[in-house]
């Protein structure tokens, strides 16, 4: 029953903001902004006739279109933010638009956090559901699991018949995000395992109607650990016993973790052993320099089809690679504008026709243009500040705050010819 009821689209309306705003004195879940198995047919939502096609689109197909490949079994996800009080509007646009998955992505200290007696007791909680206030005691550990946006998301999306690649990150670019007692701990310590592991059946305990199209345990990988032998060797331990407590709770769930499109293919070597304990390779693909700058639009074909080729060719094969994000900018502080953007999405198309084997999940960052706040948090566990990287962060959206960028309409249009 979607939103042809009434009453239940108002139920959900409630519910999100109800929980939402008891959300915001929490921190969003941002990422590190960074499948092998059948994604139900219902999930592949093609394009609605309701959507309001921004002009871009609504020219005619382009010479090229007659070469495209047909959607077949691909997943096109758009990034949209579940705080957002606008969520179940965003999540209608990208259905529209032919996207049947998005991020749902929280760090491990988002979620396990220091206990607060005036919070539910999600520990106690998951310990014993049946224990009343009066007996259940003090914490049984110095932090709490808890966090009503992945309750939020269950919801809505569900309704929605929208999946969800899930990251719940034990470290994204600027290290572990661990719990403040575990953060100096190497990923192999008991300690440090058995609490990760707490955290993902919490995650998954508030997320059982959504299709998980993957479930990934980190972000850019690449980077936080560089070329630290031991820190990889650790870092695979974790994969290796988190894949197998996921598949334990859920068989069918692809368990992987998140790496940079350059680091893909600069330490693919160090990587090799937490690719071999994973089911997918996940990817970000931000293409920008060491000055946080973009090509001109008349080079950005060229360049996505050489960037997509040369990573796929260098990833193992046998392992479905997932693109978790795959953005350009519009800001003209890094170098952006939005016909190079329109012409960014066109070629991701071309790029993910040509590697639709390997490639079966791809998911654009993201639909709207993240505020100043956002950008700025998340330029903070990048450690940078300058402007141009602060303008990329902001302006990797489809849509500005109230419109529809060139970008969205090229979105719509490539969708549209192979049949999302």
């Amino acid at each position: 029953m979607g939103y042809d009821d009434p009453v239940r689209r108002l139920a959900l309306i409630f519910a999100t903001c109800a929980v939402t705003a008891a959300a915001l004195s929490l921190p969003a879940g941002c990422g590190d902004d960074d499948v092998g198995s059948a994604v139900d047919p219902a999930l592949e939502a093609s394009a609605g006739d309701h959507v309001d096609v921004p002009d871009g689109a609504k020219s005619d197909a382009s010479a090229s279109d007659a070469a495209v490949v047909p959607r077949g079994a691909r997943v096109l996800g758009v990034s949209v933010v579940i705080g957002d009080l606008d969520f179940l509007r965003n999540v209608q646009t990208a259905r529209d638009a032919g996207a049947s998955t998005t991020n749902v992505s929280f760090a491990w200290d988002e979620i396990e956090r220091p206990y607060d007696a005036g919070a539910p007791d999600a520990s106690n909680d998951a310990a014993d559901p049946d224990a009343s206030d009066a007996d259940a005691g003090p914490p049984r550990s110095p932090t709490q699991v808890f966090h009503p946006l992945l309750h939020v998301a269950n919801l809505v999306l569900s309704d929605q018949r929208f999946a969800a690649t899930v990251t719940i990150d034990a470290l994204d670019v600027g290290g572990s995000r661990a719990p403040a007692e575990l953060a100096a701990l190497a990923f192999d310590d008991p300690e440090l395992v058995t609490r990760y592991d707490r955290v993902l059946d919490y995650a998954l305990d508030q997320l059982p109607d959504l299709e998980v199209t993957a479930l990934f345990l980190a972000s850019a990988v690449d980077v936080s650990l560089a070329d630290d032998a031991a820190k990889h060797a650790a870092f695979a331990t974790l994969v290796t016993s988190a894949a197998a407590h996921v598949h334990a709770l859920r068989p069918k769930v692809k368990v992987g973790f998140v790496v940079t499109s350059d680091g893909a293919i600069a330490r693919k070597d160090r990587l090799a052993a937490a690719w071999a304990a994973s089911d997918v390779i996940g990817v970000t693909y931000l293409p920008i320099d060491a000055t946080s700058h973009v090509v001109p639009a008349a080079q950005v074909p060229a360049a996505v089809a050489a960037d997509v080729d040369r990573l796929v060719a260098a990833l193992p094969t046998g392992k479905p690679i997932v693109v978790r994000e795959a953005g350009f900018p519009t800001a003209a502080e890094s170098g952006g504008d939005e016909a190079a953007q329109s012409a960014f999405v066109s070629a991701v198309f071309d790029a993910w026709d040509r590697q639709a084997k390997r490639i079966p999940v791809l998911t654009f960052r993201e639909l709207i243009d993240a505020d100043q706040a956002t950008a700025a948090a998340i330029a903070a566990r990048y450690g940078h500040s300058d402007a141009a990287f602060l303008a990329f962060l902001r302006s990797l959206g489809l849509q500005t705050a109230d419109r529809a960028k060139a970008g969205e309409g090229a979105l719509i249009r490539a969708s549209r010819a192979r049949g999302f």
